[in-house]
């Protein structure tokens, strides 16, 4: 209620009508001395007000609104006329605020407890069957030769054993190792084949077979202005990488392993890897960085060993370190090398690293450093990054110089690097310096320059970058430019060049390249799916124009068929066609003649069992019990959908994390529900989990609180506002409601069961209930039922001098 001194031009406000509004009900409004007392917000409330700001009228007490704002501690108080509105901000929490805040507080409560709970563990076991995957294949159909491989993958000895090899025209393993996933402090333990992590100047050119503790991760290096991004990606059918929102490359993967080059000099980007699997999984990773780790917390410590010798020659090799938290701030390492590269050259290293955060709020600085001293040469070598954030700008300095006995090599002696970087608005931009020293026949040499770099998706998923490099070494003589356009959407297209020019040269020199691919469009529906691509290189060097189409044809049913065709034609305009086949077939040796999904890695996990109507809710399936068709389950909302028998099969599960397991209830009966609710899943890699899920039908229940004499009506409807109803069953909250105005209540979806209904007063008055909890059976029958007149009266509650 407001009112109008038109005289004076001021309007007041009526206490009891704004604080029933605000559901302030603890505060005494004292009419014949004009006095509001009590406590409140946890201050005790005792503030008297006279005639300049206030008046009495309608038993009521009407205030000045600045008074208001002074007196009762409000933020804003203000009314407009013209549009006949009051605003009104608080300097306190309102009372249905801190009920509000109470049930979000409860529900993340709730979703940590469902994220720290998993439901079902997949075990480890000392043997299981397992998958298997058998690959026929011959890449060019004109010839005779073909190559018939295997890959293998199941429990054994409680870890993941993966094996790969040939069966023709030479019967070998080809790789394999036994995993044993977060074995200490989120390390696997892998023995067997594996990648080892060298120093960048180190190259291997060979897996490892060993003993391998480290972190798994897709990671990045930085070396003399080339960035290489290596990782493993098993079974995966293209791997796309993107800079800023800008699609750069992709491949199509011929192992588990991959890795990228990037030779345009960029420090300052950060990497997303798009991963395609063959079972249509869609997978996004963030590349990290080596030189970027995260600082450790005061104590903590991380240890990787590998041991090993490569796979191709048998060389040994060997990598140890360890890092420790000094402080939250500074990280040390300490480690150890002895590896020989694949030139034969012989290494002994002691790295030692310090990692600095100052951990700024507004200007935080990382600097990375790491010192390689060869034992044996007695040289140093060393690696420095300084990266820093200036509110929006990232400002990056790098600087590497090797020994002698190193850059022999490598060929780099030193690489200095500064850059400045901003990115806005789907904008990226970027300018630098480079500076490089190599050692190449017997001479040394040095190239310096600067660029910039623009990226902008501002039409996403169309995407542009431009980058201009100018040496500055030579005398400004040359200049370059590197245009970017690529999409990523219903199709992928990379189209980007390289222009330079010499001053003493007429014309420029031209190097431009295309790819487009298009993947499983479908042509005969869950049956024949075909991958297209096209490519072409064009340079005016050598007046050289290629070209060339690609075509998958993929016929998936018990049998994987890939057929391939791939036309080139080169620069005199010949013509060069290869036609191929490959045929794959994905084995459940628990059940070999389940029918599979042959694009399956033998390293996912299957969940399979029955959906059925639990017709005596002992959640086991049993004669009586019906089996439902066409039920859609959904794994991390994938959908697997049941047949007659109400068999469901999931499969292409990735290994070694969770999943969640629910059904969409748009396809059962309204009236059903699932019994146990969306299930997660812990899975194990190349395991078979059978999960059974009952559905049962659900019941309604209601009833009212009552008004009893105790109150007025208007204090009844006030009461309710403060009264929270809770449905528990085994002493665990279900569901909670609140009730009606005119005090009925219900809870919907209710599976059968034993409940208690309980009743909850949230506010200061003494208000009690005829029944504070009703106990209620809900049973199990073919169709859910309305259960009503579960009421209780509100009272007013005994005081204790009372009792006595």
């Amino acid at each position: 209620m407001i009112k109008y001194d038109i005289e004076n031009e001021k309007v007041y406000i009526g206490l009891n009508s704004l604080f029933y509004f605000l559901e302030i009900y603890n505060l005494e409004i004292d009419l014949k001395n004009r006095q509001v007392k009590g406590n409140f917000d946890d201050k005790n409330i005792d503030i008297k007000f006279n005639d300049n700001d206030s008046f009495i009228m309608d038993n009521s007490i009407y205030i000045d609104i600045n008074s208001l704002k002074e007196k009762l501690n409000f933020k804003v108080a203000d009314f407009d006329f013209s549009l006949l509105t009051l605003t009104l901000v608080p300097n306190f929490s309102l009372p249905y605020e801190i009920r509000e805040k109470s049930k979000i507080e409860r529900l993340r409560l709730d979703e940590e407890k469902l994220e720290e709970e998993i439901d079902v563990n997949m075990t480890s076991k000392i043997f299981s069957p397992g998958f298997l995957k058998i690959n026929w294949s011959k890449s060019d159909l004109k010839n005779s030769n073909y190559n018939f491989e295997y890959e293998y993958g199941t429990q054994f000895l409680y870890g993941d054993l993966y094996l790969s090899g040939e069966l023709y025209p030479k019967n070998k393993i080809v790789y394999g190792n036994l995993t044993y996933s977060n074995f200490f402090k989120n390390n696997d333990l892998i023995l067997g084949n594996f990648s080892m992590i060298t120093p960048h100047f180190i190259n291997l050119d060979s897996e490892i077979i060993g003993i391998s503790l480290k972190e798994e991760d897709t990671y990045m290096t930085r070396d003399g202005g080339i960035t290489t991004i290596k990782g493993e990606a098993e079974n995966a059918q293209v791997i796309e990488l993107y800079r800023e929102f800008t699609l750069i490359d992709y491949i199509y993967p011929k192992s588990k392993y991959f890795e990228f080059k990037i030779f345009d000099g960029i420090l300052n980007s950060d990497y997303i890897l798009k991963i395609y699997y063959n079972d249509g999984r869609i997978e996004e990773k963030k590349v990290f960085s080596l030189t970027d780790m995260d600082i450790l917390e005061k104590g903590k410590n991380r240890t990787s060993i590998q041991v090993g010798k490569n796979s191709n020659n048998g060389n040994p090799q060997g990598i140890s370190h360890i890092y420790y938290g000094l402080t939250d701030n500074l990280t040390v390492g300490l480690g150890a090398m002895n590896l020989i590269s694949s030139n034969e050259k012989k290494y002994r290293f002691l790295e030692n690293d310090i990692i600095f955060n100052t951990q700024h709020k507004t200007f935080p600085t990382l600097i990375t450093y790491r010192n390689f001293f060869e034992t044996k040469e007695k040289e140093n070598s060393y690696n420095l990054i300084i990266d820093q954030k200036l509110k929006s700008y990232s400002l990056k300095f790098l600087q590497e110089k090797y020994s002698p006995f190193v850059f022999n090599e490598n060929k780099i002696k030193e690489y200095t690097s500064i850059s400045l970087g901003k990115s806005f608005n789907k904008n990226s931009f970027e300018i630098g310096f480079n500076d490089k020293k190599y050692f190449e026949d017997l001479k040394d040499y040095e190239s310096k320059n600067i660029y910039l770099s623009w990226y902008t998706s501002i039409f996403s998923p169309l995407s542009f970058s431009i980058k201009m490099e100018k040496d500055i070494y030579r005398n400004n003589n040359y200049s370059v430019f590197y245009p970017s356009i690529s999409y990523s959407g219903i199709f992928s297209i990379i189209l980007d060049g390289e222009i330079g020019k010499e001053r003493e040269d007429k014309y420029y020199t031209q190097n431009y390249n295309l790819r487009l691919t298009k993947r499983d469009i479908e042509i005969i529906k869950n049956k024949l799916f075909l991958d297209i691509g096209i490519y072409a290189r064009y340079s005016n060097i050598n007046e050289k124009f290629r070209y060339g189409i690609t075509f998958n044809l993929k016929l998936d049913d018990y049998v994987h068929l890939d057929f391939t065709s791939s036309t080139n034609i080169n620069e005199d305009r010949n013509r060069n066609t290869i036609n191929s086949i490959k045929m794959t077939k994905l084995l459940n040796l628990n059940s070999p003649l389940d029918k599979a999904d042959n694009n399956s890695s033998v390293s996912n996990s299957w969940i399979t069992g029955k959906v059925y109507l639990d017709k005596n809710g002992n959640h086991i399936f049993d004669n009586n019990d019906i089996p439902l068709p066409n039920v859609e389950i959904l794994v991390d909302n994938r959908s697997f959908i049941t047949d007659k028998n109400g068999k469901y099969v999931a499969n292409g599960i990735s290994g070694n994390k969770i999943s969640t397991v629910t059904v969409n209830r748009k396809t059962i009966d309204p009236t059903y529900k699932n019994t146990d609710g969306p299930l997660k899943i812990k899975s194990k890699n190349s395991s078979i989990l059978h999960l059974d899920i009952p559905i049962q039908p659900i019941s309604i229940i209601s009833g009212n609180i009552i008004l009893t004499e105790d109150f007025t009506e208007k204090q009844f409807i006030q009461n309710l506002s403060l009264i929270n109803i809770l449905l528990e069953k085994d002493n665990e909250v279900v569901a909670e409601t609140d009730p009606e105005f005119d005090g009925m209540y219900f809870f919907e979806d209710v599976l059968p069961g034993k409940y208690t209904i309980k009743f909850n007063y949230l506010g200061y008055e003494n208000i009690d209930f005829s029944s504070n909890s009703i106990e209620i059976e809900v049973k199990n029958s073919d169709e859910g039922d309305y259960f009503e007149g579960l009421d209780t009266e509100m009272i007013k509650k005994e005081k204790e001098e009372d009792k006595n």
